[in-house]
């Protein structure tokens, strides 16, 4: 079974990149889950895996978001005759429930599946970039950032930034070559900036730079060439038209309400929070946005007010504390390397993304692994 989940964890590592179908749909990357998740559902190992203390608040949260989403607003809109799809964003709860469980199965077996799983995502990014080179790419109107084959830059930029916030977690478990860890980090940054995502940008920054120290950079004669020809570079890279392109967009989004009425909290669906405060306490659902007053029409562009919104008070309560328990074997280190994601989480909401369940599962099983070891020693 440890191998069949390898594989399915790899295949989607390496399928989720590419979108066929509008956001809101089950991708191929999804479906692959959920196939890989119904065989393991009854294997043993499965029952076994979710007595883990984190998957407690796990399946609490599940169960809040099934109640509400499902047993309460889909059947009120239902017996009023009002269609809706309310109860499809507990599907993705339950596959990202899945690909969690299959994530910490996998990474408490053998130190061997977390080397090829590595190995999945640097060729996962190197695919990305090698079509970020060549300009294969679907084409989104209105919009000079790129997106590859997501739907949106924001989900490129998410991407990148999970695939290098999984790889700083798992170099607490294994060991990479230096050169490899600086390649993954150039890749991961060219996608960031490709995708113009200024959240995943910061987030790019810090993350190399935690893994920067914990590899414990020194200066030698190899990496001192390095270094002068980095800064030797510099400037002809900088003065490329892509980067040039790539800066003047950031700086151009970061103006964009300079001369409007408009606030970055109505822009991101921030105003429904307290414009709508009814909903804080009992949670409103996901979905049918047009019963709410706000200048924003889709969803809240933040996991955090999502759930506070979507799920009340005891829905953030419980995500929080699902963070809280994947760190707590060492809560320091776990808040430093968790810090981009859940920063970039703030401003945009990837609660419905695999990656983020993925990466707090994988920092539970590495922590407490690392204490164990700790200890040994």
């Amino acid at each position: 079974m440890g191998r069949f989940v390898l594989f399915i964890i790899c295949t989607y590592v390496i399928t989720m990149p590419f979108y066929l179908f509008s956001s809101g749909l089950p991708q191929p990357a999804d479906m692959i889950i959920a196939i890989g998740g119904f065989f393991f559902f009854f294997h043993k190992n499965f029952l076994q895996t979710i007595k883990l203390s984190i998957f407690k608040r796990v399946r609490q949260l599940i169960f809040l978001i099934f109640l509400i989403n499902t047993l309460y607003w889909f059947y009120y809109f239902g017996v009023k005759g009002v269609a809706n799809k309310i109860y499809f964003p507990t599907i993705y709860y339950v596959f990202n429930f899945l690909f969690m469980v299959m994530m910490v199965y996998v990474l408490s077996k053998k130190d061997k599946y977390i080397k090829i799983i590595v190995t999945c995502i640097v060729v996962s990014l190197s695919i990305q970039v090698i079509l970020a080179l060549l300009g294969i790419q679907r084409q989104i109107i209105n919009s000079s950032r790129g997106v590859i084959f997501f739907n949106n830059p924001n989900q490129l930029g998410y991407y990148s930034l999970s695939m290098l916030t999984i790889i700083t977690i798992l170099l607490q478990k294994i060991q990479l070559k230096k050169l490899t860890i600086f390649i993954i980090i150039g890749l991961s940054a060219y996608l960031v900036l490709f995708s113009g995502s200024r959240a995943a940008l910061a987030g790019i920054l810090l993350l190399g730079g935690i893994n920067m120290y914990q590899l414990g950079f020194k200066l030698n004669f190899g990496y001192l060439i390095l270094i002068l020809t980095f800064f030797i570079c510099l400037p002809f890279v900088i003065n490329s038209d892509f980067v040039q392109k790539k800066i003047d967009l950031i700086e151009s989004r970061n103006n964009r309400n300079t001369h409007s009425n408009i606030s970055e909290a109505q822009i991101r669906g921030y105003d429904r929070i307290y414009l709508n405060p009814q909903y804080i306490f009992l949670g409103a659902g996901e979905g049918k946005n047009d019963r709410f007053t706000s200048h924003h029409e889709l969803e809240i562009h933040s996991a955090f007010g999502t759930m506070l919104f979507s799920y009340g008070i005891l829905g953030l309560l419980l995500l929080l504390s699902i963070i809280n328990e994947s760190i707590k074997k060492n809560r320091l280190l776990g808040a430093v390397i968790l810090l981009p994601i859940l920063v970039y989480n703030i401003t945009h909401n990837g609660l419905r993304n695999s990656l983020l369940w993925g990466i707090l599962g994988a920092m539970s099983v590495v922590l407490l692994n690392k204490e164990k070891n700790d200890k040994k020693n």
